[in-house]
């Protein structure tokens, strides 16, 4: 990828992040990456194809570092989960953003269908992956929790999401750091 496609998908999902898909246009992209609304179509046709570059990219860093922290011997569960809570923290901490997917993921409805696929596989390939990470932390003795991982996966997915857009809603990021907390007491 050029370095003006990778700069256009900078500013795509910064605004994505802050405003929304549907807040924004390729004429507010055009001044921030510095070209026309011409080239950015060169490089991404349609709205849709842009905010799937997006997604895909957004989702292969966060793939990437679970598939490192998996192949890490030397992390337990309980370091593995804190590594994933503090990238998606690290999501926070940027000025007025909140995780990309989770933004999507409210207007669903109004995005392709391609895009809300992608959308729907992340969250479902997190939920899967906390439940890989605390069935094995409780198989390892590391965790303690009833039932079965599945359920218990997909409530940390959502009590993070919910952390970081009342985080936003509220300005205090302390609300992300307290569910984090929380989650460690009920996995202990």
């Amino acid at each position: 990828m050029t370095g003006t496609a990778e700069r256009i998908l900078d500013a795509a999902e910064a605004l994505m992040m802050t405003r929304g898909y549907n807040a924004f246009s390729y004429h507010d992209l055009a001044p921030i990456v510095g070209i026309k609304t011409a080239s950015i179509h060169y490089h991404f046709k349609t709205k849709d194809d842009l905010a799937l570059a997006v997604v895909k990219r957004y989702v292969d860093a966060i793939v990437t570092l679970q598939t490192q922290a998996d192949a890490d011997a030397t992390l337990d569960a309980k370091k593995k989960l804190d590594l994933y809570f503090a990238a998606i923290r690290g999501v926070a901490e940027a000025e007025d953003r909140i995780c990309l997917c989770g933004v999507l993921g409210a207007e669903l409805n109004t995005l392709g269908p391609d895009v809300r696929a992608a959308v729907t596989a992340f969250y479902r390939s997190q939920e899967a992956w906390i439940a890989k990470v605390l069935t094995r932390g409780r198989r390892d003795g590391e965790l303690s929790f009833s039932g079965t991982a599945a359920p218990l996966a997909t409530m940390a997915f959502a009590a993070i999401e919910g952390a970081l857009i009342i985080g936003r809603a509220t300005g205090e990021l302390k609300v992300y750091d307290d569910t984090v907390k929380a989650l460690r007491r009920v996995l202990a």
